[in-house]
Parts: C-alpha cells; structure tokens; sequence
C-alpha cells in the first residue's frame, strides 16, 4: 500500500476504507489505461429503468504493465481479510474494472455476489482514482440494517473493501467524471 502499511476502520465496521492504495500519480496512470483499451458503454436496463450506465475498461493482468496494480490491490484485500472477516480467499481471477461515470450515469442497488461466475466473489474493493472536487455526486453507498449509509469521503487512490453480498450503488455523477478501479477476490462458495 503505498502512504499507509494498516487498513483503518472508518465509520462502519460493515465495510472500510484502506487509504492511500495508490498515489494520486499512480490514479492518472491507471485513468491513462484507457486510452490504449476499447471501452464498453453498459447500458444495463431492468423492469423499473436503467439499473447501471457507464463505460468499463478491462485490464488484463500484464507483468510490464498493470501487474503492479493487481499486488497492489491484493495487499490491500488480504491484509483487510486476515483482519476481520477472514473469508476463505483464493485471489482475484477476473481482470479488473475500470469504470468511468459521467454526467448522469449511475449504478443503481445491487450485489456483486450471484450466480455463475460471479457466485464465488466474496469480498469486492473499489478504488477512487478521481479527485473528488473534479465531479459531483457518484457517490457510493450502502445499505446496511435498513439504513443507506454513504461509503467517507475518500482521496484519490483510497479503497473501500466490503463483503460482495452487501446491497451498494454509486449515485447518479451531476458534474465531471468519477473514474474508479473495482475489483472481486473469491474462495470456495460461502456455507
């Protein structure tokens, strides 16, 4: 991790935030990645509307290039993990999400946690690579106990760690745009 060697508590015991993953120039580094990967507009509709809008970018796992940030983020996760949950965790086989969301777009409740491929994640990581006075809104959020909590305000490069079943969305962006890093890390199926 780069500025802190503990991940820290704050707010909720129910997810955490890990500061200072990356730098602020690592952030730029990892936002520039997309210049050089085909983005993909998500359009996801459900019954009620647009469930997620905005366009992903998937790194693939180079040793010249992006391996760095894939230690990176495991340190982050394992040294959570070995510290509260203690999920029986295997690594992270899926590339990474680079997500950027502009103007109006948004994703709205749900949980990494389902079925196929997506039914071994057991503990999910985004990680803010904008500088938050560069957009409005795009803010993640929680649903714990019935109650929507807002993930800190974070940095550029801070993490927030939480288990994969847990009900998020981020908030509809009304200014700039919020470019984040996600990532899933999985085990044998929960029991």
């Amino acid at each position: 991790m780069a500025e802190t060697e503990n991940p820290e508590w704050r707010e909720d015991p129910n997810f955490m935030v890990v500061p200072g993953v990356f730098t602020a120039a690592e952030c730029e580094r990892i936002i520039g990645l997309s210049s050089d990967i085909e983005g993909v507009e998500d359009n996801l509709q459900g019954r009620k509307g647009t469930v997620r809008s905005s366009k992903i970018f998937w790194t693939r796992r180079e040793p010249e290039r992006t391996q760095w940030m894939y230690d990176r983020v495991a340190d982050a996760v394992t040294t959570w993990n070995d510290a509260s949950f203690r999920f029986d965790i295997r690594g992270c086989p899926e590339q990474f999400q680079l997500t950027c969301y502009e103007v109006g777009q948004m994703y709205d409740w749900h949980q990494d946690l389902g079925r196929g491929p997506t039914s071994r994640r057991k503990i999910s990581i985004t990680t803010l690579l904008s500088n938050p006075t560069s957009f409005d809104g795009g803010n993640l959020e929680f649903f714990v106990s019935d109650v929507f909590r807002p993930a800190p305000k974070l940095a550029p490069g801070d993490a927030v760690l939480f288990p994969s079943f847990m009900k998020h969305r981020v908030t509809p962006v009304t200014r700039g745009a919020r470019w984040s890093l996600v990532a899933w890390f999985t085990g044998p199926p929960l029991r």
